[in-house]
């Protein structure tokens, strides 16, 4: 709700945004009809050299912006890519034309249609999310006033544990990566430094150290940069490629989509690209390393976070509590 009136020699706008009043100054006016062509001139968007109101500003208009700001916000082309095409199904199926057209009601329809595709919880969500961040940024560029859809919650999805490679397993991958460049370079990295799959794709070679043996990650997913340590195996393995500048890989996605198809066809076991940083936290836990330390190195901002790749070493805990007895001599 919105309202123009008189405080004392001056004219006000006011109006509410996620429960919070906020105040214009219009200044001094004549009368309230000069005043509230003041306050529509305020809820307008110069587009195409002329004022409209924001309500009539086109979607795809909005969307063009939204994606602009989320190429420079974002380095993982993956999670543009999936973002663009989720917003996108819901703009399409919705009929939505303008971005007052978005309501309660038809979010909650398009949710309701995925559930019936039995669609995980966790990606519904995503869903959601993508939703909320478009209408999250309209309000904060002032093309909304409040979220229409702020009411909706995520649902309560089940993580999936940590899947981490045994040391047969990696044996065997190693052994059918080989023939597959350079991805047997990206496979090689991860293992040895956990790093993540995005910021494999937008790292350089200034930022290797190989005199110190420390890899700079300058931007993480917690938006801080982190240094991690590597030996000199590593060096070894990918020394073919080693350049003095110059980013490491070029691909917009890592791993490259088929080749890594191809590869999973060729394992005897179930595995997927992410394992591989699950593999380098558990196999440093299975190692005594402190879980601080692992901490630091994952770069995770909570040691709780960590702390699931212990819980995921369930089993090896097991081996151990058999050959334990306290009532030995």
């Amino acid at each position: 709700m919105s309202s123009v009136f008189k405080k004392g020699d001056y004219w006000v706008y006011q109006y509410r945004v996620n429960g919070k009043q906020k105040v214009i100054h219009l200044g001094k006016l004549p009368n309230k009809t000069i005043a509230k062509q003041k306050k529509a001139e305020l809820d307008s968007i110069y587009v195409l050299n002329k004022y409209i109101p924001i309500e009539k500003v086109p979607i795809s208009k909005i969307l063009y912006d939204y994606f602009n700001v989320l190429k420079l916000r974002c380095s993982n082309d993956l999670h543009i890519t999936n973002t663009k095409y989720r917003i996108n199904n819901f703009i399409q199926e919705e009929n939505i034309c303008y971005l007052s057209q978005i309501t309660r009601r038809k979010a909650e329809t398009f949710i309701l249609r995925r559930k019936k595709e039995d669609l995980a919880d966790l990606t519904i969500n995503h869903y959601l999310i993508a939703i909320k961040g478009l209408i999250n940024w309209a309000i904060k560029n002032n093309y909304l006033l409040s979220n229409p859809i702020s009411g909706i919650k995520l649902a309560k999805a089940q993580k999936r544990p940590p899947n981490f490679l045994t040391k047969p397993q990696i044996t065997e991958l190693l052994e059918k990566v080989e023939k597959y460049c350079p991805m047997k370079y990206m496979i090689y990295i991860s293992l040895s430094t956990g790093i993540r799959p995005n910021e494999l794709n937008i790292m350089d070679w200034e930022d290797w150290d190989f005199n110190r043996n420390i890899l700079t990650i300058p931007k993480s997913k917690n938006r801080y940069w982190r240094t991690i340590s590597f030996n000199n195996n590593l060096t070894d393995r990918i020394k073919p490629i080693i350049k003095n500048k110059g980013k490491c890989f070029n691909y917009s996605i890592i791993p490259p989509r088929r080749q890594f198809a191809k590869l999973q066809k060729e394992l005897s076991f179930d595995f997927i690209y992410y394992d591989l940083r699950s593999t380098y936290a558990c196999q440093l836990l299975l190692d005594n390393v402190n879980p601080e330390n692992v901490r630091q190195l994952l770069g995770h901002r909570s040691l709780n976070t960590t702390m699931r790749y212990v819980r995921a070493l369930g089993n090896y805990q097991n081996e151990a509590v058999k050959n334990f007895n306290i009532f030995s001599a």
